[in-house]
Parts: C-alpha cells; structure tokens; sequence
C-alpha cells in the first residue's frame, strides 16, 4: 500500500478537470495518499475564486490555456473527468452538451496544452512532459449491451 501512495506523489502534482462525485472522489483519493491536487471545474472562461477555487470552459482552449499559465507549478498529470458527469437533459441538447465535457473538451484541452508547450519553446526551454487521462462512462460495453448515450 505503501508503494501505491508513493507513485500517486510522484505522478503529481495532479491538474483534475472534475464535474461531479467521481471525479470528487478521486481527488480526495488522492490528497488522502498526500499527493498535491488541483480541482479545475466547469464554469463560464477561467476564473480563480478567492477561496482558490478554480472554474474553466470545458471546451474552451482559451480558458484552459489561461488556467495552466497562471498555475504556479506544473502539473504532471491531468485528470479529465468531465465525461463522467451526464447532463439531465434529452435528445438534441443531451447530446450537445456531452459533446462539449467530452470530444470538445478534450480537443479544447490537447490546444491548450500544445499553446503551453510553444510558450517553453519559445524561450527556448524544454516543454514538460504531461501525462494527461480521460475519464470516460459508457464509453465501452462491458455486458454487451448497446451503451445508451455512446456521445
């Protein structure tokens, strides 16, 4: 076990991009193990609360650039969960706002993170190396059923 939380400290600090329990539960997870964690969720562009809470558009590469340029360090790994939440709504708008927790934000989030890297070239240093993970629900059958939502 130990060996474990080792490996969860060496892997951060950890950027999460959380919408709802999962994702909750996994960053406290991982501030239980003593990794360092910082909680990004949805919002309207990138805003730093004064309490240090942090909100981002999902699918803004803007947003997301500006939220990992004012981080005082630099993650080694982003969590993007936000698939993980589902919208209550149906139909069309179901689907587009899966669209943007999902594909969009995950696209929105590979621009902002090659911007993050040519900001390190340019000054003529070596980007960091970031692992990044997306969290995904329904995504794959494991029963062999149709998934219901597969956006």
């Amino acid at each position: 076990m130990r060996w474990r939380t080792a490996r969860l400290r060496a892997a951060g600090p950890w950027l999460m991009l959380i919408g709802e329990e999962c994702g909750e539960a996994l960053a406290e997870r991982l501030v239980l193990a003593g990794a360092e964690v910082f909680v990004a969720r949805p919002g309207e562009g990138f805003r730093e609360q004064d309490s240090g809470e942090l909100t981002v558009s999902p699918a803004d590469p803007a947003a997301l650039s500006e939220l990992l340029r004012t981080m005082l360090v630099v993650p080694r790994t982003i969590v993007h969960a936000l698939s993980l939440a589902s919208p209550a709504a149906r139909g069309l708008e179901r689907f587009e706002a899966e669209q943007v927790r999902g594909v969009r934000g995950a696209v929105a989030l590979a621009r902002a993170l090659a911007e993050y890297e040519s900001a390190f070239a340019e000054h003529g240093e070596e980007p960091p190396a970031i692992d990044v993970t997306l969290l995904t629900s329904a995504a794959v059958s494991v029963t062999g059923a149709d998934p219901e939502h597969p956006e």
